[in-house]
């Protein structure tokens, strides 16, 4: 699959997405290996506060990374917020 964010790229990460990360301890590490090597790439079902978002996943492990992102293609590519799922 293509990358959502190229390596490198410049990340902007919303206050929610911040505040996330913060609490299931999602690192940016984490959010930017999702976003430059996603296993999957999609429109989001569950949006977050923020809007209409495109959902990018990456398993590591029993977990997936779940990324939200406002505008791909944009630079820089917003993160509007981001969760583990599978724990």
């Amino acid at each position: 699959m293509d990358p959502v964010l190229p390596p490198g790229g410049a990340l902007a990460v919303e206050p929610h997405a911040a505040e996330r990360m913060a609490e299931p301890g999602i690192t940016e590490a984490h959010v930017r290996w999702t976003l430059e090597r996603p296993g999957e790439v999609r429109p989001a079902d569950d949006r977050p506060p923020s809007g209409p978002c495109t959902t990018c996943l990456r398993r590591t492990g029993a977990r997936r990374c779940k990324v939200y992102v406002l505008r791909i293609g944009s630079d820089p590519v917003t993160v509007a917020t981001v969760r583990w799922r599978g724990e």
